[in-house]
């Protein structure tokens, strides 16, 4: 998650040679892990080292009280909202300004990096900094091995994916309950293409998800409120009937995979 924080520093602006790294290190701002920190701070080095004022600041999303409970696996507050939000997916664009929602929402400060214009060839060499400072970043902080803001995606999805088929889908009650939970599904009248935990629990998400690339472009990527309303109403309906179905599944898979989420986090400096 991302919200915009800025530090008290006062930086130069572009310089023509490297600027000196402060000796005293930025303090943490409220909200912003350890590690995150960490990680911020080894960026902020790498690009004054490479000739440019950078100010630490790490961006955060605003949440919710409702939206914190639902990630620590909390099942009441998930049967709340999903009651008002569905899996998340079309409500975004409905309650544009709600944050539970799944939209995107900060706290309105602005990115202070890069600190003044740019001319082209400054910008440039800003955004080729940019790049390389995520690997020097990760490494130094983190001692982990990235070629790119991508890349860092793309192992956190590795990672997940494994650590789901290890605890989730060999987790013995899990597949069990996962029976009954498609068998309910099924019965309710929902295409059910897998039985296995993990694609239960995510099956919801997929099927809006794919609905949304399609209604989004059928849209022209402009998808109005009141055109995704009526297909928040049936996945509403979905997300309702889904958990209904899987209440005695999701009493297990939840906390879980909030464990899950929470070790990725961790790892990746969030």
């Amino acid at each position: 998650m991302r919200v915009l924080v800025k530090t008290a520093l006062a930086l130069a602006l572009l310089s023509g040679c490297a600027a000196q790294a402060s000796a005293t290190p930025a303090p943490r701002p409220e909200g912003v892990s350890e590690r995150q920190w960490r990680l911020e701070l080894a960026r902020a080095d790498c690009m004054r080292d490479r000739g440019f004022a950078y100010i630490p600041h790490v961006q955060q999303a605003r949440t919710t009280e409702l939206q914190r409970r639902v990630e620590a696996g909390d099942l009441a507050a998930t049967a709340e909202s999903r009651a008002r939000y569905g899996y998340r997916m079309f409500a975004q664009y409905v309650y544009p300004d709600d944050p539970a929602s799944g939209a995107l929402v900060t706290d309105g400060r602005e990115n202070p990096n890069p600190p003044g214009r740019l001319n082209e060839s400054q910008a440039a060499a800003y955004a080729d900094a940019t790049a390389v400072c995520v690997s020097v970043a990760y490494k130094k902080a983190l001692n982990k091995d990235v070629q790119s803001y991508a890349d860092v995606l793309q192992q956190r999805a590795a990672l997940r994916a494994e650590l789901r088929a290890r605890r989730v889908d060999k987790d013995p009650e899990l597949v069990r309950l996962a029976g009954a939970f498609g068998d309910c599904l099924a019965g309710k009248g929902y295409t059910v293409e897998s039985r296995t935990p993990s694609a239960l629990a995510d099956r919801g998400e997929r099927r809006f998800g794919a609905e949304l690339k399609k209604a989004s472009r059928a849209a022209k990527g402009e998808l109005t409120a009141a055109r995704a309303k009526p297909y928040l109403t049936r996945e509403i309906k979905d997300a309702r009937d889904d958990f209904s179905c899987g209440k005695s599944f999701y009493t297990r898979y939840l906390p879980i995979d909030a464990e899950i989420t929470a070790r990725i986090d961790a790892e990746f400096g969030r």
